[in-house]
């Protein structure tokens, strides 16, 4: 090969190797490019990922202040809320000593009185219960507990200071509590203050027979009555009517918009929250079952079962014989009484072997039921009476005797009118009674026997509307004396 040859092949040989490096050269700028491209991608991802979250944070930093504010208006509400409950347990801690005063001078004349310490301790129990349930912002008991004690106080020895001085006193403590209760703002459960008001405006009017804002006219309309009997059954029969008057039972509302009160009564398990939830809330079973729970566990704390005769009483599905069981064994016998005449499934039995076991001195208890429950034993709750009266000679037991024998369909009149202590009855009673005897026997006599007595009668007395007092005469009596 030629010198030329060679140095044309030569410089081929370089030429192909420079387009090589070339080529070599132009790959590896787009490879920079294209990785250039993917960073300036991924730079731009990333700056919208941030610029959203930004967002969002500025979104929870609006919503915090938000409920900051929130928070502070909250805040402000509640300290001006406590700056009027402390006004409000001022007047009240005020107003204490003064009623303690009241009390203790009430308490001070019926133990000068002879055989009234009981009721000196019933009487003053009325007002000091009352401002304990007010002390523990539990006033929603006020007016259970009112008529209850009054009740108390009726059926124990009450009945010998009727026509005192101390009937006055205890009139004008119901009345002095209506102030008191208009002062409170917060809401009372199971009523509101104004309706809790005026229920004790009503109770008043109802018991007493006069215009609850005049107490000046109750002491006259209480001993102007010649029949102290009579009077205690008109004051019973009026607390017991007024015991059953009910709140307006409110349109029951869905579970589901009731789930936050729910909550804060499974945290701070109130027993009146408790109650009303279960009359207003269409709950299931599960749910009243833990709301009666929770009434059980006051009830038993306090030893104060009213507020479970209301339950059982208005709450659809509550355990009737679980509530009875404690009523039984730590209610009042009221509350008792209450219990077996107003709630569907009592168990009248087990009451019957509550009252067969009272004692002797206690057998006045059995009047109440005798009068208002039906379906109890008269016959048992009979002879626990006159057990008590062969034992009690004093004008309580010829009231209470007096009214059983008058007043109970199927009393044995004869054995009543035996063990009555006769001399303190009146003589419109004792006639009364008198009417009712002769009834009885002519009762218990065979129907053919009664025809030539009620000749002789009839010859002996001249016209037939003097012949001895039947059903008609008898009940034309005891209404005049009633009324």
């Amino acid at each position: 090969m030629s010198l030329d040859g060679l140095a044309a092949a030569l410089e081929a040989g370089r030429r192909i190797d420079d387009e090589r490096a070339w080529q070599n050269a132009l790959n590896q700028r787009d490879n920079t490019i294209w990785e250039l491209n993917e960073t300036i991608n991924n730079l731009v991802n990333d700056r919208d990922g941030w610029r959203n979250y930004a967002r969002q944070l500025e979104g929870r930093l609006t919503s915090t202040q938000e409920t900051l504010a929130d928070r502070r208006q909250y805040l402000s509400d509640m300290r001006y809320e406590l700056r009027d409950t402390k006004e409000e347990l001022l007047e009240m801690r005020q107003a204490l000593p003064r009623t303690k005063g009241e009390v203790a001078a009430l308490r001070t004349r019926l133990e000068k009185l002879p055989n009234t310490s009981a009721a000196a301790e019933d009487a003053a129990n009325i007002v000091r219960m009352s401002l304990a349930f007010l002390k523990q912002q539990a006033p929603g008991l006020v007016l259970p507990y009112l008529i209850t004690a009054v009740r108390q106080s009726i059926t124990n020895d009450y009945l010998h200071i009727t026509r005192s001085e101390q009937i006055q006193a205890l009139a004008r403590n119901l009345h002095r509590a209506i102030p008191t209760l208009e002062k409170l703002n917060m809401a009372l459960r199971p009523w509101d203050s104004k309706d809790l008001v005026q229920h004790l405006r009503d109770s008043i009017s109802r018991i007493y027979g006069c215009n609850a804002e005049d107490p000046a006219k109750i002491l006259p309309n209480i001993v102007g009555t010649d029949s102290l009997p009579h009077a205690q059954l008109n004051l019973l029969s009026a607390l017991e009517d007024q015991s059953r008057l009910k709140t307006p039972t409110p349109e029951k509302i869905p579970l589901d918009l009731a789930s936050q009160e729910l909550a804060e009564i499974r945290k701070t398990k109130d027993p009146f929250r408790a109650y009303d939830f279960a009359r207003r809330v269409d709950a299931p079973p599960g749910i009243i079952t833990e709301m009666q729970q929770i009434i059980i566990g006051y009830c038993l704390q306090k030893k104060e079962a009213y507020l479970l005769y209301l339950f059982a009483r208005d709450v659809p599905g509550a355990d009737v014989a679980a509530i009875q069981k404690i009523v039984n064994e730590w209610g009042r016998y009221p509350d008792v009484m209450l219990f077996g005449r107003d709630i569907e499934g009592a168990n009248l039995r087990a009451i019957e072997k509550e009252l067969s076991g009272l004692p002797a001195d206690e057998g006045y208890y059995t009047l109440p039921f005798a009068l208002h429950v039906k379906g109890m034993d008269v016959k048992l709750l009979q002879g626990v009476m006159l057990k008590y009266l062969e034992k009690n000679k004093n004008q309580f037991a010829a009231g209470a005797g007096y009214s059983f024998a008058v007043n109970v369909e199927g009393a044995n009149v004869e054995a009543f009118y035996a063990a009555i202590d006769r001399k303190h009855l009146t003589s419109d009673q004792l006639q009364t009674l008198d009417n009712k005897l002769k009834w009885y026997r002519l009762q218990q006599e065979p129907f053919e026997s009664q025809l030539p007595y009620m000749h002789e009668e009839a010859d002996a007395t001249g016209p037939a509307e003097t012949s001895p007092a039947g059903p008609e005469d008898e009940n034309a009596e005891e209404s005049r004396l009633s009324a």
